[in-house]
C-alpha cells in the first residue's frame, strides 16, 4: 500500500509530534508499506514533499485549499491508497479533502486538543475547560482579540465536521479518546499510544541512603502550563527538609528569565538551568538522574516525555490529569501540581524503595514499543 504521511511539525524540530511520526513511518515502511512523508522540512530516509510554512496565511480556508490542492497532486503522482493526516491541526483539514475528492482512504491522528480548544491546550488559567466546547473557550480570550477568536471559533465549529468524516481516526490515550468521543467523533476511532524507540539493557535504580545526592530531573518547555512556577516551589521548600535533592532542569521556553531570576534572587543553589538539549542528546540526563518530576497543568494528551523517562528506569511523580495517568502504576505517584507538599513528599516516596518503581517503569514503558496502526490499516483498508 502506498501511504501518504502529512505532518506539519518538520523533522529539524525533534519535537514530540515529529519524533511520533517518524516511528510510525519507520513501523509501517517495515511492515512493506511504501511511505511518503509531507511536511515543511524533511524527514530522513523517506521521500518527502515539501510544502511551505502555512502560517504565514491568516486565513484558515486558504491554507486548507493550498494543501488540499498540494496534496491531491502527490496523491496522483505517486498512486496513494491512504491519506494519514499525523496533525489534526494543521494538515488533517486539507489531508482529509484531497483523499475524498480522489475517492481513497484518510485517516487523522489526535495528538493534541485543537480540534475542540480554540487555544489548544484545554487550560483558560488554573481552569481546564473540560471539553465544555468553543464557546467556553471564546469567553476566556482576551478582549481585544474577540474578531480573532470569533473567526477562529466558526473556523473551528465547521472544521469538526470535516474531521469526523475522515475513514477513520486515532487517539493517543484513553483520555484523547473520550475527548475526541465527546466531540461527536465516535465512529472508526482507536486508542494508539504512540510509538517509542526504546533503550535497551537499561539497569534499574537503585535505592538510596538518606545522605545519598539526589537528581531530581524536569525536561519540557519552560511554559507556564509545564508547571515551572510548581517545579520551582518545589525546588525552594526542598532546601529545608531536604538539602541532599538537586533539580535539574532541561529546556527552554518564554519562563527561562523567570527561572533564572527566581534562582537568582532566592539563591536555589539546588537548581541546575540547562537549557535547551538536542534530542539524541537528552539521554546523558535520563541516566544522571534520580527521580522524574511532571507537575503540568494541563490535561496531557499522552505525555511522551513522562514515557521516555520511565524507559530509563526513572520513577515519576507526575500530574493527575490526562494521559499520565495511563501510564502511573506502581512506577511512582500522581500529584495535584498546584499541592507543593503532596509533591516533595511523593518525590522523597519515591526514594523509599527506587528500585521496584524503576523496574516497573522500565517494564511499563515497553508497552510503546510497539504500534497498533499496521494492524488498524489491515484491518479496516486491506481486509475489511
Amino acid at each position: 500500500m502506498n501511504i501518504l504521511i502529512t505532518v506539519y511539525s518538520g523533522w529539524q524540530s525533534k519535537g514530540g509530534t515529529a519524533v511520533s511520526t517518524f516511528l510510525i513511518a519507520k513501523d509501517l515502511k517495515r511492515l512493506g508499506h511504501n511511505v511518503f512523508i509531507s511536511s515543511i522540512d524533511e524527514y530522513p530516509d523517506f521521500k518527502n514533499f515539501v510544502f511551505f510554512d502555512i502560517r504565514k496565511i491568516p486565513i484558515f480556508f486558504i491554507r486548507d485549499w493550498c494543501l488540499k490542492t498540494f496534496f491531491k497532486k502527490i496523491i496522483k503522482e505517486q498512486k496513494i491508497d491512504l491519506v494519514y493526516a499525523s496533525d489534526c491541526r494543521f494538515t488533517a483539514v486539507g489531508a482529509i479533502l484531497a483523499a475524498k475528492e480522489m475517492n481513497i482512504k484518510s485517516a487523522v491522528h489526535y495528538r493534541d486538543y485543537w480540534f475542540c480548544c480554540l487555544r489548544g491546550d484545554m487550560l483558560h488559567g488554573a481552569e481546564t475547560c473540560d471539553g465544555q466546547g468553543f464557546d467556553f473557550c471564546f469567553k476566556h480570550q482576551p478582549g481585544r482579540r474577540f474578531i480573532w477568536e470569533y473567526y477562529k471559533k466558526k473556523y473551528f465549529q465547521k472544521r469538526l465536521n470535516i474531521l469526523a468524516q475522515a475513514d477513520f481516526s486515532l487517539a493517543v490515550s484513553q483520555a484523547m479518546l473520550a475527548r475526541v468521543k465527546a466531540a461527536g467523533i465516535s465512529e472508526n476511532i482507536y486508542n494508539v499510544y504512540d510509538l517509542f524507540e526504546l533503550p535497551e539493557n537499561i539497569a534499574p535504580k537503585n535505592n538510596k541512603s538518606d545522605n545519598d545526592s539526589i537528581k531530581i530531573l524536569f525536561i519540557g518547555r519552560l511554559v507556564e502550563h509545564r508547571g515551572v512556577k510548581t517545579l520551582l516551589e518545589v525546588a525552594q521548600k526542598s532546601l529545608i527538609s531536604r538539602p541532599n535533592f538537586k533539580f535539574v532542569i532541561v529546556g527552554d521556553g518564554e519562563m527561562m528569565e523567570y527561572c533564572l531570576k527566581i534562582k537568582r534572587d532566592g539563591k536555589l543553589e539546588n537548581i541546575e538551568m540547562v537549557g535547551a538539549v538536542p534530542y539524541d542528546k537528552v539521554e546523558k540526563y535520563y541516566k544522571e538522574c534520580d527521580v522524574f518530576f511532571f507537575p503540568a497543568l494541563l490535561e496531557e494528551p499522552l505525555g511522551r516525555v513522562v514515557i521516555e523517562a520511565m524507559s530509563y528506569g526513572l520513577p515519576v511523580v507526575a500530574s493527575n490529569r490526562g494521559g499520565i495517568k495511563e501510564v502511573i502504576n506502581n512506577n511512582g505517584f500522581l500529584v495535584d501540581p498546584f499541592n507543593i507538599d503532596a509533591c516533595l513528599e511523593k518525590i522523597t516516596a519515591c526514594l523509599e524503595n527506587i528500585n521496584v518503581y524503576s523496574k516497573n517503569s522500565i517494564n511499563i514503558s515497553r508497552n510503546f514499543s510497539k504500534s497498533k496502526i499496521g494492524d488498524i490499516i489491515k484491518d479496516t483498508i486491506i481486509n475489511p
